[in-house]
């Protein structure tokens, strides 16, 4: 009895493994399978979405733009540039940069749309409280910060630096004067 007994136990945890392979295996299988189909589906039918925000950046730093493709960020190039990848049917392209008015733009895609270039995208300054509004509330930022630099330190207000020369002077006051009243998001 005890070697009968010895026998089942030594069959069943061996059936268990079994089962337990097999189990690992078919997982393995169906993960690879899903695997071959989402890239047979993505090389075959990716559309790609191009454009530029270079001139956005400070010193090369990209770190105040954001782009986004249906909600999911994309990664920006050194160079500005940025490709996002998405499928047919409706896509969803949305840039923010502190101190400027987001931008949106809804795109229907077809599968014959292979690249879409949206070229050097252009935004508009002015909107330092990134409440999508440009208003008496950051005309008064703006001022705060008014004839400081980047050097100067706490007094330079980044997102008042519209045009990017590390100094808030006329030039941004312009900006901002030729832009109050407009509210966001605006069309890229």
């Amino acid at each position: 009895m005890d070697c009968v007994q010895c026998l089942y136990t030594s069959q069943s945890q061996h059936d268990s493994n079994s089962f337990l392979y097999n189990r690992r295996t078919s997982a393995i299988r169906q993960q690879t399978l899903i695997t071959i189909i989402r890239s047979h589906y993505e090389d075959k039918e990716a559309l790609r979405v191009m454009g530029n925000v270079s001139h956005l950046a400070i010193d090369g730093n990209y770190d105040g733009i954001r782009v986004y493709m249906n909600d999911v960020l994309v990664q920006i190039n050194a160079d500005g540039s940025f490709e996002a990848h998405t499928r047919p049917g409706e896509a969803i392209i949305r840039i923010e940069v502190n101190g400027f008015l987001p931008a949106e733009k809804t795109l229907q895609l077809a599968e014959s749309d292979l690249t879409t270039e949206l070229g050097t995208i252009s935004l508009i300054g002015g909107d330092i409280t990134k409440d999508k509004q440009i208003n008496i509330a950051d005309l008064t930022l703006l001022l705060a910060s008014y004839r400081s630099t980047k050097a100067d330190g706490p007094n330079y207000v980044l997102e008042a630096d519209y045009n990017r020369d590390e100094q808030i002077n006329i030039q941004d006051l312009t900006i901002l004067g030729n832009n109050y009243g407009k509210s966001g998001p605006q069309q890229l």
